[in-house]
Formats: C-alpha cells, sequence, structure tokens
C-alpha cells in the first residue's frame, strides 16, 4: 500500500514538473518576442513602401523607417519629411495605416470614401485611414476628430463613438 501512494506522489510530481517547464518555455517565448524597433537604413527599406511613399506623397522623402516586431507580426512604421505623415505597413509592404496632421491625398483613399465626406461632411477632410483586414472594414479620423466606419468597398456604415 504504501508503494501505491509513493508511485501516485512521483506521478504529481512528474506531472507538476512539465506543467512548470510548459510554463517556464511559454514565459521564455512570450517575453524573446516581445516588441522591438528596428531603424533601417535608407537602402533597407523595401521598394513597394518607397514606391507608394513618392507617389502618393509628392514632396515627401522617408525620414525614417523602423520595423515593429510586436510578437510573430513584424511592421514597418515609416515618417515622412513633412507634414506629419506616418505610414504603417504589414510585413509584406501592405499599407495599413496612414496618420497625418493634414488632409490625405484622395489617392490614398477609396473614391467612395472620398465622395461620402465630400456629400456629408463638406467643410471637412481626411486626417487618417486605417484597414482592419479581419473586420474587412476601414476607419477614417475627420480633421474635427470625427471617426467614420467603411465597408471594404468604401460603403459607410457607422459613425465611431
Amino acid at each position: 500500500m504504501v508503494y501505491f501512494s509513493q508511485s501516485i506522489y512521483l506521478n504529481k510530481i512528474k506531472s507538476m514538473k512539465k506543467v512548470m517547464f510548459g510554463l517556464l518555455a511559454f514565459s521564455l517565448v512570450a517575453f524573446t518576442s516581445c516588441k522591438k524597433n528596428e531603424v533601417l537604413e535608407d537602402t533597407q527599406i523595401p521598394e513597394a513602401i518607397v514606391s507608394y511613399a513618392r507617389t502618393n506623397f509628392l514632396g515627401n522623402e522617408i525620414s525614417e523607417c523602423k520595423i515593429e516586431k510586436d510578437g510573430f507580426k513584424k511592421f514597418y512604421n515609416v515618417n515622412l519629411t513633412s507634414n506629419g505623415v506616418n505610414l504603417r505597413f504589414t510585413e509584406v509592404s501592405e499599407i495599413k495605416e496612414i496618420h497625418s496632421t493634414n488632409e490625405l491625398p484622395e489617392t490614398v483613399i477609396q473614391p467612395a470614401i472620398f465622395k461620402y465626406v465630400d456629400n456629408n461632411y463638406s467643410s471637412n477632410y481626411i486626417t487618417n485611414w486605417v484597414q482592419d483586414s479581419k473586420k474587412k472594414m476601414q476607419t477614417i479620423r475627420l480633421n474635427d476628430g470625427l471617426r467614420l466606419e467603411f465597408d471594404s468597398q468604401g460603403d459607410f456604415q457607422r459613425v465611431v463613438e
């Protein structure tokens, strides 16, 4: 009978060791994959990002490009030389966010969204745009702070509170 209870006790200890090892391994992965930033040299910036900035923000150059690692995801965070413009791209150089202190150019927003803003908020202009691929939605911010949400085709959905 003593042997049987020692066996159960040893099995519990082995199980606890496995759980503790698992938690330690998970903590190590989580700790090493925390958000990290790395500033890129001009020659390291993907050509698609350079081309996007030059095409849509004439007269602006890239002043800084950082790779942001957040867990297992990687983003390019790009600052332009003027107008307080910040661009955020996925690791495959797809634009996800645009933030500016001034009006965004029409070339970066779907025509349907510009038309909606012009028809309904004619005294305002768009300063920020964010694409949420998971929800298949786009959110814009107007210069007065109002946020509007649109679907992936540019159809108005709602005012965001």
